[in-house]
């Protein structure tokens, strides 16, 4: 088996908090222990101003999953790709796939550069996991079905000596989006505006002038980021939800953000990553011994997951009901489109 990682984790920092339940999903993947020791900060709960300006505090420790994590999404893929790199699986860093065909009788045709030069390999089964890309030539190659144009403007601050908690991630809802804060390993913490990219004010402004105006619509945020050392300059990153018409072709499919991109309000991108890649691992398992029906029950399960989140995140959004003529909120608070025909099909 065979995985070839782009970034060779040499992309922009992003930070985010793990919930409880990917503790569950690492210890069935037989790497709980990695988590404990890759130095990542424990997240206790959730501080919300969502609802009412008063905060409110959702504990995790008391759950029935305990802690969650914060975490630097480079750092946590590094520690994902040493442990699958100790279990037969062969590992290939800063590789680009510059081409991927599928030939009848032969499998798939990677053509891969990896340290200035091209190599070809065979597979007899592609799995699909280039998150919010595409990769030419296979079903993930199509534009995927947008539910909103959700985006985040991300930065990250100093924490040394900060009114910011090592334990607890703050959200804020504001007029037109919402607010997030956490702590992260290296004396790190990340704060982001999350909108829709229509609704992002100043065009005609710098995007510093634009970071500087809409912290101070957000008391709350505002008091904690204040006289903090900024450590980026504030970034625009994608965060909207959308999914693939088709998630399981021929002998490939497709998993994690590249399956279904979430809101980073539902706290569950990981844990649906992690749990869509041993479903897969399942679905292979049989298709390479002649039974189809694992990418059908596969491709099922997708489709569920994905009428699931929408409901639960509805639902979330609709208990911020301060500015309920406010775009970002009313189209929130619509009811649900039904999905389009053959909208996740083998």
């Amino acid at each position: 088996m065979g995985l070839f990682e782009r970034s060779h984790f040499q992309a922009p920092r992003v930070g985010e908090v793990l919930a409880p339940a990917v503790g569950e999903l690492l210890q069935r993947l037989g790497v709980g222990q990695d988590i404990d020791h890759a130095g990542f900060v424990r997240c206790h709960g959730i501080s919300s101003a969502w609802g009412s300006d008063r905060p409110r505090f959702h504990d995790f420790v008391f759950g029935t999953q305990g802690w969650g994590w914060q975490v630097e999404r480079r750092a946590f893929d590094s520690m994902l790709c040493t442990a699958a790199s100790t279990r037969a699986t062969e590992v290939h860093l800063g590789a680009v796939v510059r081409s991927c065909h599928h030939l009848p009788d032969h499998g798939w045709r990677l053509t891969v550069a990896q340290a200035g030069e091209l190599q070809v390999y065979w597979a007899r089964f592609l799995v699909i996991a280039t998150g919010r890309f595409g990769l030419r030539g296979t079903l993930a190659d199509q534009p995927p079905i947008r539910d909103d144009r959700l985006i985040g403007l991300v930065r990250y601050v100093d924490a040394t000596t900060s009114a910011i908690s090592p334990t607890l991630a703050s959200i804020e809802a504001v007029r037109d989006g919402w607010w997030y804060l956490a702590r992260l390993p290296d004396q790190l913490a990340v704060a982001a505006y999350l909108t829709d990219v229509d609704l992002l004010p100043g065009p005609g402004q710098t995007t510093q002038q634009r970071w500087s105006s809409l912290v101070e619509s957000a008391p709350l945020i505002r008091s904690l980021l204040q006289d903090q050392t900024p450590r980026s300059s504030p970034r625009l990153v994608a965060a909207g939800s959308w999914r693939r018409t088709q998630v399981v072709g021929n002998h490939c499919l497709a998993v994690g953000d590249t399956m279904l991109a979430h809101d980073p309000l539902s706290g569950q991108g990981v844990a649906q990553a992690l749990e869509s890649g041993m479903r897969a691992a399942e679905a292979i398992h049989r298709a390479l011994k002649g039974d189809q029906g694992g990418c059908l029950d596969y491709a099922a399960w997708t489709q569920t997951a994905y009428q699931t989140y929408r409901q639960q995140r509805r639902r979330s959004y609709r208990l911020e009901q301060r500015w309920p003529a406010a775009t970002f909120w009313a189209r929130r608070h619509q009811p649900l489109a039904q999905p389009g025909p053959g909208a996740l099909r083998r």
